[in-house]
C-alpha cells in the first residue's frame, strides 16, 4: 500500500452485534455521517466479489467490490478512481465478552505523490475517525 491511514476504536458490545452493523453495509446511511447512499450492484449481502454504488458528502459517487471477507472478523474492499485505487478494511477483535475493538483502514495506491498525500491525509483522517464514532455510538445505543 502507497499509503494509509488506519483508526481504532473500542465499542462496549460483543463483537457479533458489531458485524451485523459493519455487514449490513446497505443500511450504513442509517449510522455514518460519512456515507449519504448505498446500493449493491449484483446479488444481496456481503459476500466476496459483491459490489456497492456508494455516495459520500462532496466526492463522486464509486463502486466497491468486496475483495476479501472473513464473515464474523474482517472485510476488505476496493474502488479503482482516476489514476488511484482505494482500499478499505474493517477488522473486528473482540477484547471480551462485552468489548470489541474496530480497525478501520483506508489505503491508497497507485500514482500517489507527496503533496496529493499531504492534501488527502487531513481529511481522510478526520472522516476515518468519524465513521468510528459513528459506529460505536450506533452500536452502543
Amino acid at each position: 500500500m502507497d499509503r494509509q491511514i488506519t483508526q481504532t476504536i473500542r465499542i462496549a458490545v460483543p463483537a457479533e452485534r458489531v458485524w451485523v452493523a459493519v455487514a449490513d453495509v446497505i443500511r450504513w446511511p442509517d449510522w455514518a455521517s460519512t456515507i449519504t447512499s448505498v446500493h449493491q450492484l449484483d446479488g444481496n449481502g456481503l459476500k466476496l466479489g459483491a459490489r456497492f454504488r456508494i455516495k459520500q458528502p462532496m466526492q463522486p459517487t464509486a463502486i466497491w467490490e468486496v475483495t476479501e471477507l472473513s464473515v464474523g472478523k474482517c472485510f476488505s474492499w476496493r474502488s479503482e478512481r482516476r489514476f488511484l485505487a482505494w482500499v478499505a478494511s474493517h477488522e473486528l477483535n473482540e477484547t471480551s465478552q462485552q468489548e470489541t475493538s474496530v480497525a478501520l483502514g483506508l489505503g491508497i495506491t497507485g500514482r500517489v505523490n507527496g503533496t496529493l498525500w499531504h492534501m488527502l491525509r487531513p481529511v481522510l483522517s478526520i472522516a476515518i475517525k468519524k465513521e468510528c464514532a459513528d459506529l460505536k455510538a450506533w452500536c452502543e445505543r
